[in-house]
């Protein structure tokens, strides 16, 4: 008889340790599942920050490029003025550095950009 109820007592510490170990395997599996997720977060976190950079990058380019142009095409239209003024005889060696205002035609003489005309 006391053979038995040891043989009992063992099977059911032996269940209890199986459970345990169950225990300890599946939380294991969990905290991992967990790191895993949180690997992954940060992962789609940082794509998202550099996509924002490559954006931002992206927009300032277009931005200069179009500031550019603009320059380009402002000192254009003052060349074009400046050739129309030499051909009326009005000097411009003054105003070859300066941007002036268009609105404002000096009929002769060198054009001073400081005064208000």
């Amino acid at each position: 008889m006391k053979s038995k109820r040891c043989h009992i007592l063992a099977t059911g510490e032996r269940k209890r340790e199986r459970k345990e170990k169950e225990k300890r395997r599946e939380e294991k599996r969990r905290e991992e599942k967990r790191r895993e997720e949180k690997r992954r977060e940060e992962k789609r976190r940082e794509e998202k920050r550099r996509e924002k950079r490559k954006e931002k990058k992206r927009k300032e380019k277009k931005r200069k490029e179009k500031k550019r142009k603009e320059k380009k095409r402002k000192e254009k239209k003052r060349s074009t003025y400046y050739k129309e003024l030499k051909a009326d005889g009005i000097e411009v060696g003054c105003m070859l550095q300066k941007p002036i205002c268009l609105d404002h035609v000096v009929p002769m003489g060198c054009l001073d950009l400081n005064s208000s005309y």
